[in-house]
């Protein structure tokens, strides 16, 4: 879970110090987003607040950079940790997405369920399981979160993986489905990270670029 530490002698007002990477973390702009990343001042973790490149910290009076690939500036020891237990969904919406058979796109309502078990779903149609997850899932469902994406948009949604979770079910509120498409089963052993497109009447895993 330690993924970079910045060791300073602040006591002798130099600023050396020793920059450790642990298992290959690269914190330039875009490879970590900085929600996934807290911030340990001595005993007290504090969260980094979003930030495009930079994030600056008060440490003792001092202050202290994250930027691009380092932290920068001496004082107390600073570790960075990436959230663990942060699932990750990522939508990349068509022009044509949730279409209805028409020439243009409409914004998409879907959901992420986290479950123990994703096997009740098998077979169920998108009509009998919206809004009647709870009932059709019983205690396998322990979190349900709902977003919005309109045509031509790419939107990630963040979670708290919940204990006991195995798998994410995302469901997306088509007006016309076609076959199964309409969700998507990500296993948790498989990855806590998933990219999706969503197309006239489908999810379709998508490729990065």
């Amino acid at each position: 879970e330690l993924a970079l530490l910045r060791q300073a002698d602040a006591g002798a007002g130099r600023p050396g110090g020793q920059l450790v990477v642990v298992g290959g973390l690269d914190l330039g702009e875009g490879a970590v987003p900085a929600h996934q990343l807290r911030v340990r001042v001595g005993a007290q973790p504090q969260l980094v607040r979003p930030g495009r490149i930079a994030m600056r910290l008060v440490v003792g009076g001092a202050a202290t950079s994250i930027l691009g690939g380092g932290l920068l500036g001496a004082g107390l020891g600073v570790a960075v940790f990436v959230g663990k237990g942060t699932l990750h969904v990522t939508l990349v919406a068509a022009a044509d997405c949730n279409s209805c058979g028409k020439a243009s796109g409409y914004p998409l309502t879907y959901r992420v369920l986290q479950v123990t078990d994703a096997s009740p779903i098998n077979g169920a149609s998108l009509t009998q399981l919206w809004d009647k997850e709870e009932k059709m899932l019983g205690p396998a469902l322990l979190k349900k979160a709902e977003a919005v994406i309109n045509p031509g948009q790419t939107r990630e949604l963040p979670l708290q993986r919940e204990k006991g979770a195995t798998a994410m079910i995302i469901v997306g509120s088509f007006c016309k489905t076609k076959g199964t498409c309409w969700y998507y089963v990500q296993p948790l052993a498989n990855g806590g990270s998933v990219k999706l497109s969503a197309g006239s009447n489908c999810f379709s895993a998508a490729k990065n670029p």
